[in-house]
C-alpha cells in the first residue's frame, strides 16, 4: 500500500514524463522511486524507457536486456552501473540507506557517491545520511570516502587519512571500483608518508623517472620566459599538432615579443613522431625567433591512461633545473586562447597558478575532494618552493602508483591536492593565483561537445600540415 507522499510523487512524475526535452529524467526518477518502494519489477519498464532516451539505437536492446537480467537476479542497484553518470542524482535519495544484498555493493556505492556529491560536502545532512547507512550496512567504502571529504574540508587531516584508509581497504576487499571523482581514495597517502616524501627534497639534485631521452634546443637557460609543457602516449599525440599551431597563432595574434619553449614528452614515441620533432624543431629554430621546441621520449614505467596523465609532471623537475623560468603544465588536448600571452603574464606575479573551483576568496576549500584541483592549467614558478612542489608531485606518484589497483585515476591530482595544502598553502606568502577566477588561458574539449568534435573542429591538423605552416617562414 502506497502512502500519500508516494502517490503524489508518482502523479507528479507521470506528468513530467510527457514534458518535452525531459531527456528521460522523469522516467529515471520514477524507476528509482519504485525501487525504493520495493517494486523492482514495476521499475524495470521505466528504466528501460530511460535507456531509450539516452543511448544510441544500436546500444538500446543490449542495455535493456542487461538491466532486466541484473535486476531479475536481485541487483536493485544495477541501474547505477548501466547509467553511471546519466541523469540527475537528486532521486538517489529514494534508494539510499537500504540494507544491500550480495552483489549490490558496486551499484550501491555509485548511488551513495552520487547522492553525497549532489547534497554537497558541507551540508549537515551528509554525515547524518552516512552514519545512518553505517548503522544498516556497517562501515563501508562509500561511507568512509564521503566522510573523509568532510574531514578534509574541516581541516581534520588525521580523521580524513583514517577514513580514506578504511575506504580503500573496503573497496579492495569487495572489489568495488570507486565512482570516478572518488578514485583518489585508492592512491591517497597519509600525512606522515607525504611529509617523508617532501623531506627527501634536495634542490638541484637530479630527479629523473625512467630512461628519458631529451632533445634540447641550443638556447641559454635564461632565454625562455616560459615553458609550456605537455605529455602523452603515442596515441594521444594526435592532439599535439593542433595545440602547437594554436600556440603559434596565439603568439602572432598577441604581437608579443616574449620568448618561450614548448615541451612535449611522448611515451613510446614512434619513429615517425621522433622524425617529426627533429624536423619541426629545426624549422622553428630557423624560422620562428621567439619559439623553441623541447622534445623528450622514453618507455613509461606503466602503460595505462592513469599513468599517462602523470607524464607531464614527471618531467617537471628536469625542466625547472634546465631553465630559469616557470613552467605551465597543460593537457595535450586543448588549444590556447588568442589572448593567452597577455593573460599568462598575471601568473608570473605568483609562485603558483592553479585552477580551483571549490575554494572561497580566502582560499579555503568549500566542497569537493582533496584531488578536485584540476591538473591543468598549472603554473609553477622557478623558485625554491616551486621546485620543491614539483619534486613532491613526482615522488608522490612514484610512491602511490600501484598497478594492482583497479584504477590509479586522479593520482596526479591527489599529489597536487596534497602539495597544495602541505607546501603552497603553508608558505607564509600564500602566493597562489586561482586560475578558475582569471581570464581563461585555454579552450577545453568539452567546449566543442566532445574530444572527437574538438579534434576535427576546423579540420584535422596533420603533422605534415604543421611542417608546411612553418616552411614558408624558413630562410
Amino acid at each position: 500500500m502506497l502512502d500519500g507522499d508516494a502517490i503524489e510523487a508518482m502523479r507528479f512524475l507521470d506528468r513530467a514524463v510527457v514534458l518535452p526535452d525531459d531527456g528521460g529524467e522523469a522516467l529515471f526518477a520514477r524507476g528509482l522511486l519504485l525501487i525504493g518502494l520495493g517494486m523492482e519489477a514495476d521499475a524495470v519498464p521505466f528504466l528501460q524507457s530511460a535507456i531509450d532516451q539516452v543511448f544510441p539505437s544500436a546500444e538500446r536492446l543490449p542495455k535493456r536486456l542487461q538491466l532486466a537480467t541484473m535486476m531479475a537476479g536481485g541487483n536493485r542497484y544495477a541501474v547505477f552501473q548501466e547509467f553511471y553518470d546519466g541523469f540527475s542524482s537528486a532521486f538517489c535519495v529514494a534508494v539510499a540507506c537500504r540494507s544491500i544484498r550480495a552483489g549490490e555493493a558496486q551499484g550501491y556505492a555509485f548511488c551513495m557517491d552520487r547522492l553525497c556529491a549532489f547534497l554537497g560536502w558541507l551540508r549537515p545532512a551528509i554525515p547524518q545520511v552516512l552514519r545512518r547507512d553505517e548503522a544498516i550496512n556497517g562501515a563501508s567504502y562509500w561511507s568512509q570516502a564521503n566522510l573523509g571529504h568532510q574531514f578534509w574540508i574541516t581541516d581534520d587531516r588525521v580523521a580524513a587519512d583514517a577514513a580514506y584508509g578504511l575506504a580503500k581497504a573496503d573497496a579492495i576487499a569487495r572489489g568495488i571500483a570507486p565512482y570516478h571523482f572518488n578514485c583518489g581514495v585508492l592512491v591517497w597517502l597519509p600525512l606522515k608518508t607525504a611529509e617523508a616524501l617532501d623531506a627527501d627534497f634536495v634542490d638541484g639534485a637530479p630527479q629523473v623517472v625512467g630512461d628519458v631521452a631529451w632533445n634540447l634546443p641550443s638556447v641559454a637557460r635564461d632565454w625562455p620566459e616560459l615553458v609550456i609543457s605537455v605529455g602523452c602516449d603515442r596515441g594521444y599525440f594526435r592532439y599535439f599538432p593542433k595545440l602547437l599551431l594554436s600556440i603559434r597563432r596565439a603568439h602572432e595574434a598577441s604581437g608579443s615579443q616574449s620568448r618561450f619553449l614548448v615541451h612535449c614528452h611522448v611515451a613510446d614515441a614512434s619513429d615517425e613522431q621522433i622524425r617529426f620533432f627533429s624536423e619541426i624543431g629545426a624549422l622553428i629554430e630557423t624560422s620562428y625567433p621567439h619559439m623553441r621546441l623541447v622534445f623528450s621520449h622514453g618507455a613509461p614505467a606503466h602503460r595505462e591512461r592513469s599513468y599517462y596523465t602523470c607524464l607531464r609532471f614527471l618531467t617537471l623537475p628536469t625542466l625547472l633545473q634546465t631553465y630559469d623560468c616557470g613552467v605551465l603544465v597543460l593537457d595535450i588536448d586543448c588549444i590556447l586562447h588568442e589572448d593567452f600571452f597577455a593573460n599568462i603574464r598575471q601568473s608570473f606575479e605568483y609562485k603558483f597558478g592553479m585552477r580551483k573551483y571549490n575554494f572561497d576568496d580566502e582560499d579555503h576549500q568549500m566542497g569537493g575532494e582533496p584531488w578536485s584541483i584540476t591538473a591543468y592549467p598549472l603554473y609553477i614558478s622557478n623558485t625554491l618552493i616551486g621546485r620543491r612542489l614539483a619534486s613532491f608531485i613526482v615522488r608522490y606518484i612514484e610512491a602511490a602508483y600501484d598497478p594492482g589497483l583497479v584504477t590509479n585515476w586522479t593520482i596526479d591530482q591527489s599529489a597536487l591536492g596534497q602539495a597544495h595544502r602541505m607546501i603552497a598553502q603553508a608558505d607564509p606568502e600564500k602566493s597562489i593565483l586561482n586560475l578558475a577566477r582569471s581570464k581563461p588561458l585555454v579552450r577545453f574539449p568539452h567546449e566543442f561537445g566532445s574530444k572527437d568534435a574538438f579534434l576535427v573542429s576546423g579540420g584535422i591538423t596533420t603533422l605534415e600540415a604543421v611542417l608546411e605552416s612553418f616552411r614558408p617562414l624558413a630562410p
